[in-house]
């Protein structure tokens, strides 16, 4: 990312933390209008998801000018995500509905610029994640095939 792309990141998110618009609560509209058949992965309550959404967030903003900070704790969420049935190609979804929702509930709106830059952003951070979610994947999966094996011993 641009020097430049972190600026617009952290000026965009700052006028929808100003108005106290829940990104989080509109993410999720988008993501589920976008691929309904995600919503089974979700609790039906998804206030503390918004919640911890809005949290992340405001976390990354504020780490933008140094994502390797936040390397160790987005690799861990993302090997967390794997036992919630999250798969690598979700990534793009979550992507387009996350930037889909911060154009909505920034006031004003994302300009191109913007938009973007939060491509920018969104593409560093799954690129640490979408690593770790593979290989907890890969795990998990090599875990099961032993125990299978097993049983046909």
């Amino acid at each position: 990312m641009t020097p430049t792309q972190k600026s617009l990141v952290v000026g965009s998110f700052a006028r929808a933390y100003a108005a106290k618009r829940n990104v989080g609560r509109r993410f999720y509209l988008e993501l589920f209008a976008r691929a309904p058949e995600l919503r089974p992965l979700f609790p039906q309550d998804l206030a503390t998801q918004q919640e911890l959404l809005n949290q992340t967030l405001a976390t990354v903003v504020k780490e933008v000018h140094r994502l390797e900070v936040l390397s160790p704790a987005l690799t861990a969420l993302a090997r967390r995500h794997a036992g919630y049935g999250a798969e690598p190609a979700h990534f793009a979804l979550v992507g387009e509905a996350l930037i889909g929702a911060l154009a909505e509930e920034t006031p004003g709106g994302l300009s191109y610029e913007e938009e973007a830059a939060w491509g920018a952003a969104y593409g560093a951070i799954s690129g640490l994640m979408i690593p770790a979610l593979e290989d907890e994947l890969a795990r998990a999966e090599g875990g099961a095939s032993l125990a299978c094996g097993a049983e046909s011993e």
